[in-house]
């Protein structure tokens, strides 16, 4: 989708492994990124949700989560084995957003994809948006909203 064109951004939900953070928890460990920490902080403070849809053990990732201090800045997250599709669609229906106005951050194209079938209309990035999602969308997002 055009960056020009896109509707401001009002909830961002992200994957955890090789996006969020680097490395796959349940393969052996993973390597925080206080970055990204960060952006969803200063999204909170732009009033842009978070939240989360990973294919992992909810246990352990709150662990991190809350170790880091982040995990209470996500709302409805959703960590489970089941297909992301289905769990996208419920996610955005619970938070009672347009898809339009939803950006999930995937480093796999193949969950972007399932996110484009099962949620028309939503915008889907890699993690490579990461670093200048708030210089892009959280400028944007203020902009609109006042």
């Amino acid at each position: 989708m055009d960056q020009r064109s896109a509707e401001p951004v009002r909830l961002v939900i992200w994957d955890l492994d090789e996006t969020f953070w680097k490395g796959t928890l349940t393969e052996g460990g993973i390597t925080f990124s206080p970055e990204n920490r960060d952006v969803v902080i200063a999204l909170a403070e732009r009033g842009i949700i978070s939240t989360i849809c990973s294919k992992n053990d909810l246990e352990p990732v709150r662990d991190i989560l809350k170790q880091h201090d982040v995990w209470d800045y996500f709302v409805f997250p959703s960590v489970n084995w089941e297909p992301k599709g289905p769990r996208l669609q419920a996610l955005i229906e619970a938070i009672q957003l347009r898809a339009e106005t939803v950006m999930l951050i995937d480093d796999n194209p193949m969950n972007r994809n399932e996110a484009l079938f099962f949620v028309p209309g939503i915008q889907v990035a890699d993690e490579t948006v990461i670093p200048g999602f708030c210089r892009t969308r959280c400028s944007r997002a203020r902009t609109t909203m006042r």
